[in-house]
């Protein structure tokens, strides 16, 4: 039986670094002051309660990502540490706009019917009804 050695490879490097960046993002996420550097979706820009429950979210969302990264540091064949660690890489993408679109579905419709009232309301004055 043969266990599974570290071996530094093409793979191992690009799992080295996607780990460091995930670690990265786990920590520093939640501190991220709105317009600096983050998930620059325009509903999180829109408050500061959206952005910190965004990027809380995502956050906790990224730490699967450092785990699978750092287990795969450990596998043998370079070609599927790579492939597993690229497709990662764009599977974390989707899971941040889909957590974006969980987190802020409920402050998008509140925010959305307050920009229609104002919107209503500031036609109303143009046309002389207010």
């Amino acid at each position: 039986m043969r266990i599974a050695a570290f071996v530094i490879d093409f793979g191992t490097i690009l799992n080295i670094i996607m780990g460091i960046m995930y670690l990265v993002i786990v920590i520093t996420f939640p501190f991220v002051k709105r317009g600096s550097l983050g998930l620059k979706r325009e509903i999180c820009l829109k408050s500061e309660k959206i952005w910190h429950k965004v990027h809380v979210a995502s956050s906790i969302g990224t730490i699967p990502a450092l785990i699978i990264s750092i287990t795969l540091l450990f596998v043998t064949n370079r070609w599927v540490k790579t492939i597993i660690s690229i497709l990662l890489f764009f599977l974390q993408i989707l899971i941040w706009d889909i957590i974006i679109r969980l987190v802020t579905k409920k402050d998008a419709e509140e925010i959305r019917l307050r920009e229609e009232k104002e919107l209503k309301e500031q036609i109303k004055k143009e046309s002389g009804w207010l």
